[in-house]
């Protein structure tokens, strides 16, 4: 795959990258990978607007791996999980965080609305549809909170808490769920990575409150915060399923 960063300034750890898809290797299926990635990230610190940059500065092609906010922990595990090698995982981040690849600040996916609208229209993404059939509610935002960009207007689209109980059998290790904000000009407030345990969903979330990368059962953290609803994901949707446990008899 061609990296595309031939002529780019790019920051990473290459010994840490190299141990991160050596815990998770390719060939795995990509819910294992993304446990395994989540196990070893564990812990790491927040960092407060990781990517830096700002309007009409030189952009750096950061893929750090030592210290997440929220949206740059989901597109590392999901690049990482889907990448056999240091330059196809670089190349998969880039196309995840920036429109058309293009490194520069203007291109960056500031908004979590644009980041999942593009990447399901590329193909890297897919919305969950409701077990039931049902249509997602549509919310209308005015971005307006990231300082250096036009204001614009975002349909947001997922599902009020109260309906996400048939969710609950429906979701895969690795799926994404964002946190519609109540707050105006903002799209969202959170985003995370599920995975799924006996006792429910997890997320796992580089959370600022928590200082780092933990695990906070799906359930406490919807009791916990106050939203308009939740967005749920699946990336790399071309993917098979995992394969179902065989129910025949012997």
């Amino acid at each position: 795959m061609n990296t595309g960063t031939r002529n780019i300034r790019t920051e990473h750890a290459p010994e840490r990258l190299a141990a991160l898809l050596a815990a998770a290797p390719a060939g795995w299926p990509y819910g294992e990978r993304v446990r395994r990635l989540c196990a070893a990230l564990a812990g790491a610190p927040y960092r407060r607007a990781p990517l830096g940059g700002g309007p009409g500065q030189p952009e750096a092609f950061t893929a750090a791996l030592d210290a997440f906010d929220c949206v740059t922990f989901c597109e590392t595990v999901m690049a990482l999980a889907r990448s056999a090698d240091a330059a196809e995982f670089l190349d998969r981040l880039r196309l995840i965080r920036y429109s058309s690849g293009r490194v520069t600040w203007e291109a960056r996916r500031h908004y979590l609305s644009r980041w999942l609208a593009d990447n399901a229209a590329e193909g890297r993404l897919a919305l969950l549809r409701h077990p039931a059939g049902k249509a997602p509610r549509v919310w209308t935002r005015r971005l307006a909170v990231v300082a250096g960009l036009p204001p614009e207007t975002a349909g947001v689209c997922g599902w009020p808490k109260r309906a996400l109980a048939p969710f609950r059998e429906a979701v895969r290790d690795g799926d994404v769920a964002g946190f519609i904000s109540t707050r105006r000009g903002l799209d969202y407030f959170h985003v995370g990575v599920l995975l799924v345990e006996a006792g429910g969903p997890v997320l796992v979330h580089a959370a600022r409150s928590a200082g780092g990368v933990v695990r906070t059962p799906l359930a406490a953290f919807l009791a916990a915060h106050r939203m308009s609803g939740v967005t749920l994901a699946r990336p790399w949707p071309e993917l098979p399923r995992p394969a179902e446990p065989d129910g025949g008899t012997a």
